[in-house]
């Protein structure tokens, strides 16, 4: 099968430090027998990358678009690659461009979608109902969607989408591997009832990973 991943957030990634879900799950597309490649966002010229990984290869598109107000909105040029694929994944359910996406390809498409809940998060929610009360349909609430987490599930069932299934995340795993222990400050702290977080975070201008747990 043919998979085309589109990343709508409308900015740019540096694809050799930080951890691309879309690479991640990519490659275990790939390990399954499936031809998969990428779509990125940028702001100038589209050009072609190729990645080379175990059992084959990715193209990543980096495609030029605009963004508006956090919206990836790309061109005829991603409608007309798209035509070459068996399933097209777009991201985020409140991306404006996936209502073009079903419009065009609706057979093709499923969106994988991360945002949850959260009243902390008031610009997010803000914008949820706005997308909700203009543009959220019957029509909409049939795409198949796939999520990071239970939590977006829920979100989502909450909407009224019909067709959701937690998947998890995309984790490119190779970029953990290759982390050198001179690399890494660990921090620890007590647990609570028994349990501990790990979180991992790369400073951009020493280069070290902070491994909190």
């Amino acid at each position: 099968m043919k998979i085309l991943i589109v990343r709508l957030f409308p900015y740019e990634i540096d694809i050799t430090n930080y951890n691309v879900q879309e690479i991640g799950l990519a490659k275990a597309l790939i390990k399954k027998g499936n031809q998969c490649d990428i779509v990125l966002f940028t702001k100038t010229r589209t050009k072609i990358e190729k990645l080379k990984v175990e059992n084959g290869e990715i193209n990543i598109f980096w495609m030029k678009a605009l963004n508006f107000f956090k919206n990836g909105i790309y061109g005829k040029e991603l409608l007309e690659l798209t035509k070459k694929y068996d399933i097209v994944q777009s991201s985020e359910y409140d991306q404006l461009y996936n209502l073009k996406l079903l419009k065009k390809i609706p057979e093709k498409l499923v969106i994988y979608h991360g945002p949850y809940y959260s009243k902390f998060n008031r610009l997010y929610n803000l914008k949820c109902k706005f997308f909700d009360a203009i543009f959220l349909n019957k029509k909409y609430k049939k795409v198949t969607f796939i999520t990071k987490s239970n939590l977006a599930t829920e979100f989502l069932k909450s909407k009224g989408f019909e067709n959701v299934t937690t998947v998890g995340v995309g984790l490119d795993i190779e970029k953990i591997d290759k982390i050198k222990k001179d690399d890494v400050s660990l921090f620890d702290f007590p647990s609570m009832n028994g349990k501990k977080l790990l979180y991992i975070r790369k400073n951009r201008r020493t280069k070290k990973y902070y491994i909190f747990n």
